[in-house]
């Protein structure tokens, strides 16, 4: 795969976390990155978060409760999961 084939951006974002319910649970926000990617050849969207309580597999959970991270996805394969219900 050269340069060419793959893009990508980061952003620097605040956080307050969030429980189960999409409330946020931190006082103070922290800091983190978002970097999001897409490789040529590929419709699909995808992001890293760089947090201290980034946890699960691919890091798509909060650490701070059980909720799914906000800025942690998979563009179509989210969206085809939520109207899908899988």
């Amino acid at each position: 795969m050269t340069k060419e084939d793959y893009q990508e951006g980061t952003f620097d974002l605040e956080c307050n976390g969030r429980n189960g319910l999409g409330e946020e649970v931190l006082k103070s926000p922290l800091s983190i990155s978002v970097s999001i990617h897409k490789k040529e050849g590929s419709n699909a969207l995808s992001s890293v978060v760089h947090c201290r309580y980034n946890s699960g597999f691919h890091g798509e959970k909060c650490g701070l409760s059980d909720a799914v991270c906000p800025y942690s996805f998979d563009i179509p394969h989210a969206i085809d999961k939520m109207y899908n219900k899988e």
